[in-house]
């Protein structure tokens, strides 16, 4: 009988059976295959992580025995076989027989695991992040990139030609940072095309490099300069200072203390504003304020190629808008037009998505513009107007456009709130709240750092992924994008780059900095070996397992991994000292604290006392604490509690909670672990600056609002009560604060002060003692009070606050510092000895001759200063020689601190006290920390027991403290 066919052959039945067991046999057999070659590559890569942690065991046990100092190389690298200087042992040259058993970390039978270490990275004791998001740290040009310290000196790298390096050369490349010819400090920093300008810490604007259209602002339009010459203040009112720079193309501008724009440089586009086009000038100018900018302040300045723009706002507003100036060939302008240039302020459009927002945040590249904006229902969003031909707006499309544009919510940013922004030449990245970077736009040159070279027109994630990426376990603090790279500061303190590292035209240029000319798709560390302020190393240890064929002893198939670690031996980024216990954020942004206990201060889930540095409390994977994974920027210490601002812009608290002092909202008497400060009030807006008092917190959000929370005995929360509060309230703003934004706020024993957007300093609180500054006998007050500004302070400007028990300083734009409050001790520093003063004075410079003061700390009854040459000057209380000057002698005067113990050819690089605190302590730039007064004991570690039993000796000077290796 013949089967019928219907549309093909039919297999019999047994042999269809036949065929379906040989198929599920063979998947079988595959299957065991592949899971057997899974176990084993498993395996040897196991063996490879093996022989690479033996690697960074190995260097760090060199690392000890040399004191932190690598004593290897790349040339020369640490294997199983070498001294801690990567020579061989034996004489036996491994790099020709790597088989060889002299060779390996194991061997068993034909497998062989070895590992290798190169250089390490070395890095500065931290670069430099500034609070304020418009005021740079680290800027890209056109073929260089500078960037400052913690401490404040400026180094450069790249392509010095025109004198842009400021380095008293003009070599035509330096692959990693060399210092600016110069010993000043500075705070801020922001590179052109081929020139650079900075702001001193005295508001003293100075610029470098190429200046023949007027940029440098000296007056000059000749030539270059290849050190820093001082911007002509001529048109700028009676102080003469800046508040914030911004260098464009051929131009630069910036913000005066009168809150107006100037602008000096090239003009062929109207980027100056002032009217005029076509006529450059080499002093500044002032944008023109007859139109759109009539009564406003500016907040933030920001210069493209051949445009700027600027954030202002009315007197009596509480929103801001962006105004904008100079070419608009790409709609660079973002006022709905294209073609047509301005030389005088336009207001970017605002009827469209920026409609009812406000802007904390703006940056210009070369021929675009973004801000970070925000409302009651868009936290923190970006918006992007201009060129787009390479997708730089972030909106999906490469279409130029004349009104602002929002940049893909969704995709890579999907959930997470923006935090600042930075715009290079024609890409642009974005800080999430998740510490990660975020980049969208050109990137032909790698500097979207995705390890591709695709243009991305929405945002993707700057790698971080793998083990072996730059910013695996990092959190980002800050990002800085550049003509054709990226740069981003972590939090291992360390300042990395990628991107273009050459000029087109080939020569070196090395503005990455990672001490070679090729470009780099993803992060890579700059190079810092050069530097002064080496503190830390990051290792990478390469371990492999090697397959070797028996019949020639030759390898056939490596497995490789790489593992890192950073080694850190006295490195804090900050330290905070009180009354009993101090605490410290470490170079890789971890908190430690030391010292008495008694109510859970130190954090780490205890009431034991620590004579050493104990890390505070973070939790597990398994069971995360409040801190966990979290990068901390600052640490605030008070009498029983302690305080920290992370990364991600949020405030956490330990200890005592008597008053409310952890303003998580509960009533519990003590935390022996970080708790979340509650951000209810101020409706989750990033908090960008914390100051804590001796019961009570301040902190300052993201739109220059003031929360406070704690003990309000005295009215120190400003809300017009002295009802305390466990969760932070606003501090009122209806009354002189109406309209003003707050910059930097300073918290006392009761009282509370600050700096405002008009350059004035307001005080609330107690005013017993005269804390408040504003020329009365009030005991206290509820509400802001405007700290006088007649006397001393009449046409001066505030640039600095601080404030200790009883007693506040200011730094003014005259360069002096001013003091008022208790004089009980000599505190005001002016030789006055008086009770108390109700009004600024200024503290007396006999001993000071022509140094100016650069910061200021304030302790309990006393205060110390460091200069501008890295002195440090103390007056008033000295009982327990909290002055370091080798005397126990109260002083109403500065004088100098006994600083010879300072290791030679290093500086002290910042300072610090608390108002409740009677030991000061300063970190230097020989990776050491030094502290005097009370409270230490004669190893330099906190004594917890001092202030009950008063038995250690004083410790007239700075002495070094140890006690505090980090790893």
């Amino acid at each position: 009988m013949k089967r019928r066919r219907s549309g093909g052959f039919a297999l019999p039945t047994v042999i269809i059976a036949s065929v379906i067991m040989m198929v599920v046999l063979l998947s079988a057999v595959s299957s065991t295959a592949a899971i057997r070659v899974s176990i084993k590559e498993q395996y040897y890569n196991q063996l490879a992580r093996s022989g690479a942690d033996a690697g960074l065991a190995y260097a760090k046990v060199c690392l000890s025995k040399s004191g932190g100092v690598a004593t290897w190389s790349d040339a020369s690298p640490l294997k199983p076989n070498t001294d801690c200087s990567g020579v061989q042992l034996s004489g036996f040259d491994c790099s020709t027989t790597p088989t060889d058993a002299r060779c390996s970390m194991t061997r068993n039978g034909n497998v062989v695991s070895t590992f290798s270490v190169g250089a390490p990275t070395t890095s500065l004791m931290g670069w430099a992040v500034n609070d304020d998001k418009n005021a740079e740290t680290i800027s890209v040009g056109f073929l260089h990139t500078c960037g400052l310290s913690l401490s404040g000196k400026a180094y450069c790298w790249g392509s010095g030609a025109n004198g842009e390096l400021g380095n008293s050369t003009t070599s035509q490349s330096t692959l990693s940072p060399s210092a600016v010819t110069t010993n000043d400090k500075f705070k801020s920093i922001s590179s052109g095309m081929y020139h650079t300008c900075a702001i001193r810490y005295d508001g003293k604007a100075f610029c470098w490099g190429l200046k023949t259209s007027g940029q440098l602002g000296d007056a000059s339009s000749t030539g270059n300069s290849t050190v820093p010459v001082q911007v002509d203040t001529t048109n700028l009112p009676g102080d003469k200072i800046f508040k914030s720079i911004s260098a464009g193309g051929s131009h630069s501008c910036g913000i005066a203390t009168d809150n107006k724009a100037y602008c000096w440089g090239l003009n062929d586009h109207g980027q100056l504003g002032n009217g005029a086009t076509g006529t450059n000038s080499n002093i500044p100018v002032a944008v023109s304020t007859t139109g759109l900018l009539s009564g406003k302040t500016i907040l933030g300045i920001s210069s493209g190629d051949n445009h700027t723009c600027a954030v202002a706002n009315n007197a009596s507003a509480t929103t801001s808008g962006v105004y904008c100036w100079g070419y608009n060939g790409n709609s660079e302008l973002g006022n709905g037009t294209t073609g047509t240039d301005s030389n005088i302020p336009v207001a970017v459009d605002t009827t469209g998505l920026l409609s009812g927002k406000t802007i904390t945040q703006l940056s210009s590249g070369a021929n675009s513009s973004c801000v970070l904006a925000s409302s009651t229902s868009v936290d923190s969003a970006v918006y992007c107007w201009g060129y787009n031909y390479y997708g730089q707006l972030g909106n999906g499309s490469v279409t130029n456009s004349n009104i602002p544009v929002a940049v893909t919510p969704s995709g890579a940013l999907a959930g997470l709130t923006v935090m600042s922004i930075s715009l290079g030449n024609a890409h642009s990245c974005a800080l999430a709240s998740n510490g990660k970077l975020y980049c969208w736009g050109n990137n032909m040159n790698g500097q979207i750092g995705d390890n591709t070279i695709t243009q991305r027109n929405e945002p993707v994630a700057v790698v971080n992924t793998a083990e072996s990426d730059a910013f695996y376990g990092k959190t980002v603090l800050a990002v800085y994008g550049g003509r054709g790279e990226t740069c981003a500061i972590a939090s291992d303190g360390n300042l990395y780059c990628w991107g273009l590292n050459s000029a087109n035209s080939g020569a070196d240029t090395g503005k990455v900095g990672n001490n070679t000319n090729v470009n780099s798709n993803v992060p890579d560390a700059v190079y810092t070996n050069a530097m002064v302020n080496k503190q830390a190393v990051s290792l990478k240890s390469q371990g492999s397992a090697n397959l070797v064929r028996t019949s020639d002893s030759s390898v056939w198939q490596s497995y490789k991994a790489v593992s890192k670690f950073d080694y850190s031996d006295r490195v804090w980024r900050q330290v905070s000292t009180s009354l009993k216990h101090a605490c410290a954020v470490s170079n890789d942004g971890k908190a430690y604290c030391w010292g008495d206990n008694a109510f859970g201060q130190l954090g780490d889930n205890s009431s034991i006392d620590r004579s050493f540095p104990t890390s505070v409390y973070t939790g597990t994977s398994a069971s995360p604490g409040a801190l966990y994974g979290k990068t901390i920027v600052s640490i605030q210490t008070s009498e029983k509690f302690t305080c920290a601002l992370t990364s991600d812009y949020n405030v956490y608290c330990w200890g005592d909670n008597t008053n409310g002092s952890l303003g998580n909202g509960t009533a519990v008497s003590y935390s022996a672990v970080p708790v979340a400060v509650s951000k209810s009030a101020y409706a989750n807006k990033p908090i960008k600056q914390l100051s804590v008092g001796r019961s009570h917190s301040c902190a300052i959000t993201s739109l220059g609002q003031v929360y406070c929370w704690g003990n309000n005995n005295t009215g120190q929360l400003g809300n017009n009560s002295i009802t305390s509060s466990n969760v932070p309230v606003a501090t009122t703003t209806s009354g002189v604060l109406s309209g003003l934004s707050v910059i930097s706020i300073t918290t006392g024993a009761q009282f509370s002060c600050a700096i405002a957007s008009d350059n004035n300093a307001y005080c609330w609180g107690q005013g017993s003692y005269s804390q408040l500054g504003d020329n009365t006998t009030t005991t206290m007050s509820l509400v802001p009070t405007t700290v006088y500004t007649g006397g001393a302070m009449s046409g001066k400007k505030a640039l600095s606050i601080y404030s200790g028990y009883d007693t506040t300083y200011l730094i003014a734009s005259d360069g002096k510092t001013y003091a008022w409050g208790n004089d009980a001790y000599g505190m005001i520093g002016n030789d006055s000895n008086l009770t108390s003063l109700n009004y600024p004075a200024a503290i007396s410079t006999t001993n000071l001759g022509t140094k100016t003061i650069a910061s200021i700390t304030a302790g309990f009854y006393y205060g110390c200063a460091l200069t501008n040459d890295s002195s440090v000057y103390c007056w008033g209380r000295n009982n327990y020689a909290q002055l370091g000057e080798s005397t126990l002698l109260d002083q109403s005067i500065p004088v100098a601190t006994n600083i010879s113990s300072v290791t030679a050819g290093n500086y002290l690089s910042s300072i610090s006290a608390t108002d409740f605190g009677l030991t000061t302590c300063s970190l230097a730039t020989d990776t050491q920390t030094y502290c005097w007064g009370g409270g230490i004991t004669s190893n330099g570690v906190f004594d917890p027991d001092f202030y009950a039993t008063k038995t250690n000796t004083n410790i007239l000077t700075p002495i070094i403290q140890s006690g505090n290796k980090v790893y």
